[in-house]
């Protein structure tokens, strides 16, 4: 197996032609699958590849697991999309962070999912990026835990309850002084 970040056209089209494989099988009617540009069988975040950074695992020379980061914290971010709120330019003054568009594996296999957290982690350390949020529904909450995510807050929003999540990457750092950000 390989891992790597991606950076060709090429590449973020085979990536998120994993995205669609994977959301619009398990359940179509996600906010991903809604939210999502569809282009030919393909899901593209609505976000510049300039601002992301995006981690496959490659086994056989298919992406079968990959973490997609978004860094424009400026620009209104996926958590805001999907209901929730922070006040992230006060955040920003204190750390660098980062936000998790997606996490996708067509494996259950943890490891797989160890490998990209761990080399992702790395990655993000390098760049001294302090720890990322991120949002899932209840049926992905399982797999977002087990990558080591931990529950912020509950929201009920139009497709189901949201829950945003946090990871941290290198410190721990004090979740309670990280709340205090979250409306």
């Amino acid at each position: 197996m390989l891992i790597k970040r991606l950076n060709k056209e090429r590449e973020f089209e085979t990536y998120e032609r994993l995205l669609y494989q994977v959301f619009s099988e398990k359940n179509p009617n996600n906010w991903l699958c809604k939210n999502y540009n569809k282009v030919n069988a393909r899901y593209r975040a609505p976000f510049s590849y300039c601002s992301q950074n995006i981690f496959a695992v490659y086994d056989d020379n298919e992406i079968v697991a990959g973490v997609s980061l978004n860094f424009d914290y400026k620009k209104i971010m996926q958590l805001e999309q999907v209901g929730f709120d922070l006040r992230k330019e006060e955040l920003a003054d204190l750390y660098n962070y980062c936000e998790i568009l997606n996490l996708v594996s067509k494996s259950n296999s943890l490891k797989v999912l160890l490998m990209l957290k761990a080399f992702s982690f790395n990655e993000m350390v390098a760049q001294n990026i302090a720890f990322a949020f991120t949002t899932s529904s209840k049926k992905t909450l399982p797999f977002y835990l087990r990558y080591g995510c931990r529950i912020l807050k509950e929201k009920n929003v139009q497709c189901g309850t949201k829950y945003l999540l946090k990871i941290d990457f290198a410190s721990e750092l004090d979740t309670d002084v990280i709340v205090e950000y979250v409306r």
